[in-house]
């Protein structure tokens, strides 16, 4: 099951062609419940930030926007990847005020990440890319399948410090800690 809602989760509603889909799947059903509300809206995006759930629409209601503000607030206490109870946490403090990366999950996913792959794919797309699919394609051999592979690279790894693999592709040195690491994994080699 991928980590992010998709447009097969949400039929029926009313998504632009171009929408943009980035948000967990545990926001799901805050999702659903903020749909039914805006059927005669056009759905433009349906994402995080900040570590809260956003529903960009066409111009609604004042009360379409306070249902919407409503959800918002709600995703806060709502874990973004299963949907169990969660709390807002961010890296740190910057002039009194949160600061770093923000998200809303739950203790069993506290380190987990969610970022689309395109979001640093911009620092160095060509050599990101080709770590990325490289990776990916041997996690999917050494786990049996794709969704097993995605979700290894966007968990804490204990054999990697509790670093999130797919944060280490960003670099040839961390790369090649995430391909060594998945080599012994599929040698039954796990320190």
């Amino acid at each position: 099951m991928p980590l992010l809602i998709t447009r097969a989760d949400l039929p029926g509603a009313n998504l632009a062609a171009d929408v943009r889909l980035s948000a967990g799947r545990g926001w799901l059903p805050l999702v659903r419940e903020a749909l039914a509300d805006l059927s005669d809206l056009k759905i433009l995006a349906i994402r995080e930030d900040a570590g809260a759930l956003v529903i960009d629409t066409t111009r609604g209601s004042a009360a379409q926007r306070v249902r919407l503000a409503e959800i918002r607030a709600a995703s806060l206490h709502v874990c973004e990847l299963c949907g169990r109870r969660g709390e807002l946490i961010y890296e740190g403090l910057k002039d009194g005020r949160p600061a770093g990366w923000h998200r809303t999950r739950c203790v069993a996913h506290r380190e987990w990440r969610t970022c689309p792959p395109q979001m640093w794919l911009a620092n160095d797309p060509s050599s990101n890319a080709w770590r990325l699919a490289s990776a990916t394609s041997k996690a999917e051999v050494v786990f049996g399948d794709r969704q097993a592979a995605v979700e290894w690279l966007m968990a804490p790894a204990i054999g990697l410090n509790r670093e999130v693999p797919i944060d280490l592709l960003t670099t040839q040195a961390g790369y090649e800690l995430v391909d060594d690491y998945l080599s012994r994994i599929g040698r039954g080699v796990y320190c």
